[in-house]
């Protein structure tokens, strides 16, 4: 949901051993989550669905801005538009 400066995250992985790895890591340099970044964090949960459109709409117009400089400059550049 691209919200810079929360210190909040999931990590998601089926290797079992991998995870509890990563679980001791956190224990050993984390105590716990900051309140105010988990209020944050709820709030942005809710709010989702407003800020991944928002996200898109962002995407697509920027996708259009680099789209329009790679066919002006053609002769300078290959690219390949992502899916």
């Amino acid at each position: 949901l691209s919200c810079p400066g929360l210190r909040i995250g999931w990590l998601v992985s089926r290797d079992e051993q991998f995870l509890q790895k990563v679980s001791q890591l956190k224990d050993y340099t984390t105590i716990c989550s900051s309140a105010p970044s988990e209020v944050l964090a709820t709030i942005v949960l809710r709010s989702r669905n407003q800020i991944l459109a928002r996200n898109l709409e962002l995407i697509s117009t920027n996708l259009d801005t680099i789209r329009d400089f790679f066919i002006k400059h053609k002769d300078k550049f290959d690219w390949v538009e992502p899916l």
